[in-house]
Formats: C-alpha cells, structure tokens, sequence
C-alpha cells in the first residue's frame, strides 16, 4: 500500500516541527516573589531567536504575562523552513500565532511547577 501526501501536508508538519523546536529551545527560569505591577512573582524567558531574556510577570498559571519580541525578530527563523516573512506575510502571521499558543502552554506548565515546588 502506498501512502500519498500533498505538498501543503508536508508543509503542515514540517511547520508543525518547527515550531515544535521553537518553543522546546524557549527557555524560562528565574522565578521569584518579586512585585510587577498587579503581579506577585516574576521570571524571565529566553527567545531562541533573540539575545535578551523577557519578563514573564505571574499570580497564577490563569493570571500572567509575558513579553515577546518583535515578530520580526523570527525572521531568519522562518527562512529555514522557506518562508519569507516579507513575502509571505500570512502564512508567517498564523505560524506566529500557533507558536504563541504552543509558548503560552509551555508558560502555564512553568508556573505550575513553580508553585509545585
């Protein structure tokens, strides 16, 4: 039996991959009772596609935020997987999107296990 995918199949997964990688070399750490706005405790998250850490500002795992940097920051990432942002601005823009959503999960687990602890 053979088994026929679509070029948009490929691409599926291999999006999917990617930004599978993205978020697992997304680093937080650091975090500590530390008073940030209207929030309680504090840490930080490392963007493999940037040099600097953000804030990721937390009362609960329903209750944070965090910063991120600029989309375009991605950009030599997404050329990995051909994708030039400035061409192919909306395929960029939902990919930048799952990766939010795939990060906030990870975000979540973080401030779980640090109340765990």
């Amino acid at each position: 039996m053979k088994y026929i995918i679509t070029e948009s199949q490929l691409n599926e997964k291999i999006y999917d991959k990617f930004l599978d990688m993205l978020v697992d070399r997304t680093t937080i750490f650091g975090g500590r009772r530390h008073k940030y706005d209207k929030f309680k405790y504090v840490a930080y998250i490392q963007y493999p596609h940037s040099d600097n850490p953000y804030d990721l500002a937390f009362n609960t795992s329903d209750d944070y935020t965090f910063i991120s940097p600029g989309r375009y920051n991605l950009k030599n990432w997404f050329m990995l997987v051909g994708i030039d942002m400035d061409k192919d601005y909306k395929l960029s823009e939902s990919l930048w999107k799952l990766y939010s959503v795939k990060l906030q999960e990870k975000v979540k687990l973080y401030i779980d296990d640090f109340f765990s602890e």
